[in-house]
């Protein structure tokens, strides 16, 4: 079964609003400077500051110039984490299956692929209006896309844009491991 290590994802799955909300009122606590304090300081209602640390309501620019100046930070300071990569990581294990690695805030559909020799299935990501990435770490792998077969060894990739259908069979004599992946089709017929 895969492993999940701490998920930092899960910080795409809340609102803008929400993660500057939270920033605010960590940073105001830290201060030890009450809502009132703010709101005065930047000529808001307490009501409305309180939502905006909830993440209820979104300041304008102007508003959260305010708001931050009172906090002595900047806008930057506020924003800077937003541009910045999250990392997620997986293990993968040996164990016979289909593991889906996505998660909910990503577009990329991933999936890992463990089967025994002879084993056969459909494809484990969704094929729908997606292009569909595999690659094979180990053991041999025969796919069929559409009208086409291929036989793919390890470190052999396949892309099949938009296949209608798309199935596998672990061919050899020796366990395939493979990563499949799909997304929304850049093919604009295929929307």
């Amino acid at each position: 079964m895969a492993r999940h290590a701490r998920d930092s994802l899960t910080v795409a799955e809340t609102s803008l609003a929400e993660r500057v909300g939270r920033r605010l009122r960590e940073r105001r606590k830290a201060l030890g400077l009450t809502l009132a304090d703010v709101a005065r300081e930047s000529a808001v209602s307490v009501s409305y500051l309180s939502a905006v640390e909830k993440g209820t309501n979104q300041p304008s620019l102007t508003l959260l110039a305010r708001i931050v100046h009172a906090l002595e930070l900047t806008i930057a300071d506020v924003l800077k984490a937003e541009g910045q990569n999250r990392l997620r990581r997986e293990a993968l294990d040996a164990e016979p299956g289909t593991r889906s690695l996505s998660h909910t805030a990503l577009q990329l559909e991933v999936a890992s692929l463990v089967a025994a020799a002879g084993e056969s299935g459909h494809c484990p990501v969704s094929i729908v209006r997606r292009d569909v990435f595999v690659y094979v770490l180990a053991g041999e792998i025969s796919v069929t896309a559409d009208d086409g077969e291929y036989e793919l060894g390890p470190g052999d990739a396949l892309e099949a844009r938009a296949p209608r259908a798309l199935s596998w069979v672990a061919a050899g004599t020796e366990p395939v491991s493979a990563i499949w992946a799909s997304v929304s089709s850049r093919d604009p017929s295929h929307r």
